[in-house]
């Protein structure tokens, strides 16, 4: 497939379930799957599109529970010759605190990038 001259190879991302992970993260990452861009001539991910298997607990399911088929999208775009996030999507429910319901649905659009002036101390705290 080719998205904005960029040609990309399109894989799925499927948990492995007799795979040890060490981390609380890696023990999340294994509840999602979906599929993945990646630039074929950069090898940078590009878009990421990933799904709840199964309920997430957060803390026990005590600090919060992410609901199975939860969405999560992350994508970027090539501006010059870095890659910028243009887009991440959330669409989730779940709970917190073990009784609070909640769902999520929203999208943030990055763009108009600039180029920082090195010389300019603008934003930067004091």
């Amino acid at each position: 497939e080719v998205i904005e001259g960029q040609p990309l190879l399109i894989g799925t991302a499927t948990p492995r379930p007799h795979v040890r992970v060490s981390t609380r993260e890696g023990r999340w990452l294994k509840q999602f799957a979906g599929e993945i861009r990646v630039s074929e001539t950069d090898h940078q991910i590009v878009r990421l599109d990933m799904r709840a298997l199964d309920d997430v607990s957060i803390g026990w399911g005590i600090v919060g529970r992410v609901h199975k088929g939860s969405r999560f999208v992350f994508a970027r775009r090539k501006i010059e010759n870095a890659w910028l996030p243009s887009e991440v999507t959330f669409d989730a429910t779940g709970r917190t605190l073990l009784f609070r319901r909640f769902h999520i649905a929203t999208t943030t659009t990055f763009s108009d990038y600039q180029r920082a002036d090195p010389g300019d101390r603008a934003g930067r705290g004091r």
